[in-house]
């Protein structure tokens, strides 16, 4: 009911600052794992959410999100965007992905010219950074693997919104397809994985209708994805996170004999 959706648009935007427009969870302290997931992290990514929802209820925040005045230089944003630990690509390009949005949010809903020109140095940053090699983001072996493709998509998500073509879009669709698992997914303990497999599935998926490459390889690819997913489907209809059978020694065959056939022991 519309009083309903107000209940829900005033609830979300009671979480908002004033001053800094973030939305603040009020427990996320103490929901901090880890230096990597600190509180800044646990906000600006519950500011996304929250922007989210009040645009799925015909809604917008009531302030623009003027805490990405720290990113506005571009000597500064540069500095930042470097200093993250691009070890881990994954954690990184959620810390970049949750900027991004913010910005194109501020651009769009507030006609913020500054917020713009941060998306301009977002993507030299990204268009200069890339591994030509895989495609993705990262600076260390493991972020040309499974932890790769989770920090690409955090960026690619950006590319697709924007309608901005993304540089070596061969490479991305040969290491998704090299990545896979006999099992269809795409998570390096088998069984699937929600967002290792969302990543890597929506990412052929588009560069399957954006280029005439390699189509026959990622239609089978997708099959095998479509027998693992349904197979992880719960009696409610529902989905877990992942199916993981520790004790079926089937299991670790196939993952070594993955890796043989591929010549990777890294991939292992």
């Amino acid at each position: 009911s519309n009083s309903e959706k107000e209940e829900w648009i005033v609830y979300f935007k009671n979480f908002q600052n004033p001053e800094t427009g973030i939305f603040s969870d009020p427990e996320a302290a103490n929901r901090v794992v880890d230096d990597r997931h600190d509180s800044i992290h646990l906000d600006r990514q519950f500011t996304t959410f929250c922007i989210s929802a009040l645009d799925c209820l015909d809604s917008k925040a009531d302030y623009p999100l003027n805490f990405l005045q720290d990113f506005y230089n571009e000597e500064k944003f540069l500095s930042w965007v470097n200093n993250l630990d691009w070890s881990n690509s994954s954690n990184s390009g959620n810390k970049v992905m949750f900027i991004a949005i913010c910005a194109i949010y501020n651009y769009e809903q507030f006609g913020d010219k500054n917020s713009k020109d941060l998306l301009e140095n977002w993507f030299y940053w990204m268009d200069n950074n890339q591994n030509p090699e895989t495609g993705f983001w990262g600076t260390s072996k493991n972020t040309q693997y499974f932890n790769g493709v989770l920090g690409f998509y955090h960026q690619f998500l950006i590319y697709n919104y924007l309608d901005r073509d993304v540089k070596y879009p061969e490479r991305i669709v040969d290491r998704c397809l090299f990545l896979q698992l006999p099992d269809g997914g795409f998570n390096p303990e088998y069984g699937g994985a929600s967002c290792d497999d969302i990543d890597a599935i929506h990412t052929l998926v588009y560069l399957y209708h954006r280029f005439d490459y390699r189509r026959s390889d990622i239609e089978l690819a997708l099959r095998k994805s479509r027998k693992m997913i349904l197979n992880n489907q719960n009696e409610d209809h529902g989905f877990c996170w992942s199916k993981h059978n520790w004790f079926d020694y089937h299991r670790y065959l196939d993952i070594l004999k993955n890796a043989i056939n591929k010549k990777d022991a890294f991939y292992s």
